[in-house]
């Protein structure tokens, strides 16, 4: 296999000064991240000396209520803006989730209202409903617009944009925790700089005014004919969707509910860190690969395995080698570099590593089932997988402890997404193929996660 990935990374490089390739396009959109990620690792260290694992618990309640508004309200429609063949019918689906989203801030400023404090009982928390109620309308808005940059293959505007933003939210995260929030509101508010900056710089005002007089233009039929169009999203995506937001959001819960929001915000800052190897590939080849797959599945069918095939290799060694390494030094790392505080961090940190390894391995081709019109197959293998990764939630009815709690929820977690990897896997390639390449996946697993546990042990964590 190693020859194989030498050979496609070899001819991936000679393509990369070809103005408009998928290698250069990936290599933009890389170069961003390196960067972005680079930026974290200068801000962090400061971050985390300013704000405590209790602000980080804060934060990680009032981001849930943002990001579950956004999810429900737009029905996965956000999902498919780069689909569509005309931009019309683009402006169409964003103008339906931005409606939707309305709504659903309305909904929910109604329930904020009627808990009269009761759902935030921490210290400034008076400022999160109209920050939380305008940022569900910034982050729609930013969605949509770098959605469009994808569309149009600007990705080299989508990554100084994000630089840009990255780098005022930073600053002002420090600024503001230094002399104002040093809680929970002021990471919110280092958030709320960062949407409003990313507004300003993703797209023209061209775009954005093309955008506006579509969306005060009475076109209901339009609205209608596009969302009918798109049914299958709603029907089937969405609920994939769901089930791997709660897979998501309810351990977040439990921890909060069974140990402390303490541990909510260490949970919080080692899953974080743990993402940024594997987003670095995710989100370099993610927006293009699947702007490029879909062009190839409507140019040439049979040509989407060997793109697949070709990527795979590369990206899985580039998310596994980083992801596990950092979760192997975690402990030393998090006490040394962000404090003694968040030494239960970087244990935590070591105890998920396996689970983030395979989420990062998987994340760019997620994209595939909705590309092949394979909605309902996805939605069938989310439902299976959802077994594995929502059984640990009932561990701490048991008393079982923290640590324990965290590397039992890797372990079964990992078999729910695995489930999908491998169906994927099974789907595109022919079966020898993909029987060999099932078996270095699984083996590579094993030698990583039996590392993870052994180092477990020797700290007296497990």
């Amino acid at each position: 296999m190693s020859k194989e990935i030498l050979s496609d990374l070899w001819n991936s490089i000679k393509t990369i000064k070809t103005k408009g390739s998928f290698t250069q396009n990936v290599s933009i959109v890389f170069s961003g991240n390196v960067l972005n990620f680079i930026l974290q690792l200068v801000f962090s260290p400061i971050i985390s000396r300013i704000f405590t694992p209790e602000a980080y618990g804060e934060y990680a309640y009032y981001n849930l209520i943002i990001t579950n508004i956004i999810f429900f309200s737009s029905l996965s429609l956000s999902s498919v803006y780069v689909l569509p063949k005309f931009k019309l019918d683009f402006y169409a689906l964003l103008k339906l989730v931005f409606i939707q989203a309305v709504v659903a801030s309305i909904i929910a400023l109604a329930i904020f209202l009627i808990a009269d404090g009761w759902l935030f009982n921490f210290e400034g928390s008076v400022l999160a409903i109209p920050l939380i109620l305008t940022m569900i309308m910034l982050e729609v808005l930013n969605g949509g617009f770098s959605s469009f940059n994808i569309r149009e293959k600007r990705f080299k505007r989508n990554t100084t944009s994000s630089l840009i933003t990255n780098f005022i939210s930073r600053v002002s995260t420090i600024l503001i925790g230094l002399f104002a929030f040093a809680n929970g509101i002021g990471l919110l508010l280092g958030d709320f700089v960062r949407s409003i900056s990313l507004l300003f710089t993703q797209t023209s005002s061209k775009t954005k005014l093309i955008f506006l007089k579509y969306f005060f233009k009475p076109n209901i039929r339009h609205l209608k004919q596009v969302f009918f169009e798109n049914i299958n999203v709603p029907k089937f995506i969405f609920p994939v969707q769901l089930l791997n937001k709660w897979a998501a959001d309810l351990p977040l819960i439990a921890i909060g509910a069974f140990y402390s929001i303490e541990t909510v915000g260490a949970y919080t800052f080692a899953v974080a860190l743990l993402n940024i190897p594997g987003r670095l590939f995710e989100s370099s080849l993610r927006p293009v690969f699947f702007q490029k797959a879909n062009e190839v599945y409507l140019e040439n069918p049979s040509n989407l395995p060997s793109l697949f095939l070709k990527t795979f290799r590369i990206s899985f060694f580039g998310s596994l080698i980083p992801t596990t390494g950092l979760s192997l030094l975690a402990p030393i790392i998090f006490p040394f570099v962000f404090g003694d505080e968040w030494q239960v961090a970087g244990y935590i940190a070591m105890l998920l590593g396996i689970k983030y390894v395979i989420i990062a391995v998987l994340s760019p081709y997620t994209g595939f089932w909705r590309i092949m019109k394979r909605e309902k197959q996805l939605f069938k293998l989310n439902t299976l997988s959802l077994v594995f990764r929502l059984a640990p939630l009932l561990l701490p009815l048991f008393d079982v402890g923290v640590y324990n709690f965290m590397i039992l929820y890797a372990i079964l977690s990992s078999f729910g997404t695995l489930v999908n990897l491998t169906d994927l896997i099974w789907v595109l390639l022919k079966k020898n193929t993909a029987i060999k390449l099932l078996i270095g996946i699984v083996f590579t697993f094993a030698v990583c996660f039996s590392v993870i546990v052994l180092i477990a042990y020797s700290y007296h964590l497990l």
